[in-house]
């Protein structure tokens, strides 16, 4: 796919701090520009932007999502808010942290917000919401999935009296089916997400007036079956005890299904209500989840002509995947534990669209590689847990494990491939490996016959920025070879029956010589994120962290990052290490 130039512009200025070096064009920009500007930069989390910078947007955004996995929010960002003069949409996420007095500096912004959202900050309480949605009379959007928003003071008068609301997210709020009474006044909802609740079939029949819904998400609930909302869409039901038909023995009118997830599923009583579904929305479904659901026998397959994405359950065989050769729009395949082998492969070989291919823990084996190199537009392949070893030579004697131009002529390249999982194989690592994979860029690399004396084989591979190796034995010398690996981004190594002498000097020449590097992990022997870990081994705080950063300057912490450290000097420099991705 061809980049727009105002893609590229964007992508350009998330990798500059445009608020220090060009902060008049900044406040310059269009809303709908600095939105996706600012959240591009908070997404990357490679600037380390602060709560002070964050500041410097308060002219132009009108959007804030903040994901507290990515970016450290504190207290500061979220007073930083009240600068934001023209807020009408805030999302903060997975925040453990924050409490009710925090977000009061949003209720000066309540009649204009039109889009809400505070979903897994687990300390805010109904008392908040209650106090802030009473004012907010044009709000569409709203999501306090695993908030205590239902608690004593809960906010389900306010919330049942929005006509104007569009979607709703209440997933993992502790519902029952009497807490729910509010949701029958919100006739306009288009999504409703009420996973991980203790409702019944009881909630959801009630719902049945909801003529616009077109989202529903009633995954890990107590439902067992699904009324007929007629305009629905977009279906999610995982880990459900399913049993009885759609409302009874009514048929299934459901025609426009576009998207249906039924992963983990029980089936009771020779339920058959995906085969209902399936045939009444053959042509319009797009998406199909199957994982784990048994009886997928019974489905005819080839009633799906516009399918783009599809997960198979482990009972899968290559009679099911014969099925699919008349799905030319498919996108995305996964055959997890299925029963499907390389003999199968050959059904779909001619699928050119195709470009995600998941076969983790099937029974394919070297011969696979004959039928997928035919799927060139593939960018995702995962052969975690499979026979694969490697490449299969063209069998002229011992320069074909080389791969010689007869060779390459039987064997495809497959140019759009980004990522390639080999977890859990026998892979071997021998010459010619880039040749086939040379532009993949994430690659997982692990299994007993995986050696370090091969790892120089990944040089090869150009373009490679994230690294996850997993090996039986390994030492500080095996890892040489990735010293020249100069466009790594990340490493994680994981060893299963070694341990690494002195891994604290390893992992710092690798700071000090990859240029690029944000993240090296050490994860068998749990070896702390240098860039979130205080001198003492303990994890700093978020607030910490920024502190920490504040103590060095640049020329420190780039005099730092060209030395090479023996073990306990690294270690007395990870404070400063915690910073080295934003010199």
């Amino acid at each position: 796919m061809v980049s727009t130039l105002l893609e590229l512009s964007l992508e350009a200025a998330s990798k500059t701090k445009i608020w220090k070096y060009r902060r008049r064009t900044l406040q310059g920009l269009p809303p709908v520009l600095a939105n996706r500007l600012l959240k591009e930069i908070l997404e990357k989390g490679s600037l380390n932007m602060s709560y002070m910078e964050f500041e410097a947007f308060a002219a132009c955004v009108t959007e804030v999502f903040l994901d507290s996995f990515k970016v450290p929010v504190g207290p500061e960002w979220i007073k930083a808010l009240q600068y934001f003069r023209g807020l009408i949409s805030v999302e903060i996420r997975n925040n453990r942290n924050l409490v009710d007095k925090n977000v009061e500096v949003l209720k000066p912004f309540a009649k204009k917000m039109s889009s809400i959202g505070f979903p897994f900050c687990t300390q805010l309480t109904g008392k908040i919401f209650k106090e802030l949605l009473v004012n907010c009379v044009n709000l569409q959007e709203l999501n306090l999935s695993g908030t205590r928003a239902f608690s004593k003071h809960g906010a389900t008068t306010h919330i049942g009296e929005m006509k104007s609301l569009r979607n709703l997210s209440l997933e993992s709020c502790g519902l029952k089916d009497s807490d729910c009474r509010f949701l029958t006044n919100l006739t306009n909802l288009s999504s409703l997400n009420l996973a991980g609740n203790k409702i019944t079939q009881l909630c959801i029949t009630g719902l049945t007036k909801f003529q616009e819904l077109t989202k529903l998400n009633i995954s890990w609930t107590h439902v067992h079956s699904i009324p007929d909302f007629r305009k629905l869409k977009e279906l999610k039901m995982d880990v459900l005890v399913l049993k009885g038909g759609i409302v009874g023995e009514q048929k299934c009118e459901i025609d426009c299904l576009e998207e249906l997830s039924v992963r983990n599923c029980t089936i009771v009583d020779n339920w058959n209500q995906i085969g209902d579904m399936l045939r009444c929305s053959g042509e319009s479904l797009r998406r199909l989840d199957l994982h784990e659901t048994p009886y997928v026998s019974i489905l005819n397959l080839t009633t799906l002509k516009n399918i783009t994405s599809l997960t198979l359950p482990k009972v899968a065989t290559d009679s099911h995947l014969a099925q699919l050769s008349h799905m030319d729009s498919l996108k995305e395949l996964a055959l997890t534990d299925a029963q499907v082998t390389t003999e199968g492969l050959s059904k779909i070989k001619h699928l050119s669209k195709l470009e995600a291919l998941v076969l983790t823990g099937s029974a394919v084996d070297d011969g696979c590689f004959d039928h997928i190199s035919h799927l060139t537009a593939l960018t995702r392949l995962e052969l975690k847990g499979t026979k694969v070893s490697q490449l299969p030579s063209n069998g002229k004697g011992p320069e074909a494990e080389v791969f010689d131009e007869a060779g390459s002529e039987n064997i495809c390249h497959l140019p759009n491939l980004v990522r390639l999982d080999l977890l859990d194989t026998d892979w071997q690592l021998k010459k010619g490996f880039g040749q086939y994979f040379g532009s993949v860029k994430i690659l997982s690399l692990g299994g007993k016959h995986l050696e370090g004396r091969g790892l120089d084989h990944l040089l090869e591979l150009k373009n490679l920025e994230e690294l996850h190796l997993e090996m039986k034995s390994i030492d500080r010398f095996d890892l040489k070879p990735l010293y020249k690996c100069t466009t790594l981004t990340s490493i994680r190594i994981v060893p299963a029956f070694a341990w690494l002498e002195n891994w604290t000097e390893v992992l710092g020449s690798l700071y000090s010589v990859l240029p690029h590097l944000k993240m090296a992990a050490w994860s068998k022997n749990r070896v702390p994120n240098p860039r979130a870990t205080s001198t003492d081994g303990e994890e700093l705080s978020s607030q910490a962290t920024i502190d920490e950063r504040r103590r060095y300057s640049s020329k420190e912490l780039l005099d730092l990052k060209g030395k090479t450290m023996d073990g306990s000097a690294w270690k007395d420099a990870l404070p400063k290490l915690a910073c080295l991705q934003g010199v």
